[in-house]
């Protein structure tokens, strides 16, 4: 028997495309407002958007200005008189409907909910993580959805891990194992707690050494025999 009791999950880029999403909400967003959106724009968009997210997870600005302040610098830097206010709404509002699963991640919680109890840990929005993890139709999988902006912590926190075991009848750490993809976040997060990670790695990216992960995978066939170890 597996000494793993409960998974952690994250959600954006191990489970569900974030690219995907994003990209069709941005789509939906400049169709809205008539304007035609090109290839230079996402890419600005996700350089800003990048370096935000960064500086939220260290702390240095709050959700609510991050999401208002990429439109705000996105709109400067291209000339459009957009207000930016509005325009994060609409954005907030198409993102959550998006539903772009990862190939292969509806069977893998399937399998795992066979076997583990299940918790989404999710930096994220509250109503549009929501509206996200109901259109993907996975909310019945998990025991627990933890979503930063919902409990008023974010990983790598060791606060926002503290609180996710409280709502998971607090296991001990050993008995829990995190899988994400970022490094920063997921892996950094389970480092700060003391539990064990696993970094889900489908692009064979190269670990800074900015956080340690106790496995490194490439798919999700390589975390079954983690979990039945």
């Amino acid at each position: 028997m597996s000494r793993y009791k409960w998974i952690f999950l994250d959600f954006d880029d191990t489970l569900i495309d974030y690219d995907k999403c994003e990209a069709s909400a941005l789509a939906n967003t400049f169709n809205h407002y008539q304007v035609k959106l090109d290839k230079s724009m996402v890419s600005i968009y996700r350089q800003i958007n990048s370096g935000l997210w960064k500086e939220l997870e260290e702390g240095k600005i709050s959700s609510k200005s991050l999401r208002v302040e990429r439109f705000k610098r996105l709109f400067y830097k291209f000339s459009l008189e957009i207000n930016p206010t509005e325009a994060s709404q609409v954005y907030l509002n198409f993102l959550g409907e998006t539903n772009f699963l990862i190939p292969g991640a509806l069977d893998f919680i399937k399998t795992l909910k066979e076997s583990h109890r299940l918790a989404m840990i999710t930096n994220g929005i509250t109503d549009t993580q929501h509206g996200r993890i109901d259109s993907c139709h996975i909310r019945s999988y998990f025991d627990a959805i933890i979503i930063s902006g919902e409990i008023g912590q974010k990983k790598p926190d060791i606060a926002f891990f503290d609180i996710a075991r409280k709502s998971c009848e607090t296991p001990e750490v050993e008995e829990i194992l995190v899988i994400g993809d970022s490094l920063s976040s997921d892996i950094k997060g389970g480092n700060n707690a003391g539990i064990d990670t696993c970094w889900f790695n489908p692009g064979g990216n190269e670990n800074p050494g900015t956080a340690d992960p106790t496995f490194t995978v490439s798919g999700y066939d390589e975390i079954y025999p983690i979990i039945s170890e």
